[in-house]
């Protein structure tokens, strides 16, 4: 089901355009995502552009009786971190296609041009009543860094709405999907929120 989905989104993809994808490092034991998803990617014919690595700095994972204790007989690993793999279409420059002003800083762009953003998870989940929500922080950098104010930012995971109100809020057109109804009434009310909270 992945496969096909990403698929369609490269093939959407404009030329020069950009796919931010987040994965854990590992879906199950011993099975490296990243490295499967970036294979993929790269069959699909898109450009490796980088490796961007969220340190979240969650300590809390509590051991477990896999793998071994106190021996390096199989030693079990817990991730503090997980990536964002970027991709480009045909092109690794992108075209300004409305000829905006870029919204990055000097500052937001040394600091985020640095393959390492610690950024803690989410804190809103009970709230919105969404179990896995990316913290908006996280997908502000994504966007500020990747697109141009006026491109389109699509989301096929919206979930309860991170992406696009954040994309909202940085004058970018969007799209989000989800297959939940009930998420996709909250991802609308988020966006609409902040409309009134700025004034827009």
């Amino acid at each position: 089901k992945m496969e096909k989905i990403l698929r369609e989104c490269a093939r959407i993809l404009v030329w020069g355009g950009r796919i931010v994808f987040n994965v854990q490092p590992l879906f199950s034991d011993y099975i490296p995502t990243h490295h499967m998803f970036s294979q993929l990617f790269m069959k699909l014919g898109l450009i490796w552009r980088n490796e961007i690595i969220w340190e979240k700095n969650n300590y809390n994972a509590k051991f477990t009786s896999w793998g071994s204790w106190l021996s390096p007989s199989s030693p079990y690993f817990k991730y503090t971190w997980e990536f964002l793999e970027v991709f480009s279409k045909g092109d690794i420059k992108k075209v300004n296609r409305w000829n905006t002003e870029p919204d990055l800083t000097p500052e937001e762009f040394k600091t985020w041009t640095i393959g390492k953003w610690s950024i803690a998870p989410e804190r809103k989940m009970k709230e919105y009543g969404h179990p896995a929500m990316f913290p908006e922080e996280l997908v502000r950098r994504a966007i500020k860094l990747f697109s141009f104010p006026g491109d389109i930012v699509l989301d096929p995971f919206n979930g309860v709405g991170t992406t696009t109100y954040v994309a909202d809020q940085l004058n970018r057109r969007y799209l989000g999907i989800d297959v939940s109804k009930e998420y996709c009434e909250t991802a609308k009310k988020r966006i609409m929120d902040g409309k009134n909270l700025f004034n827009i």
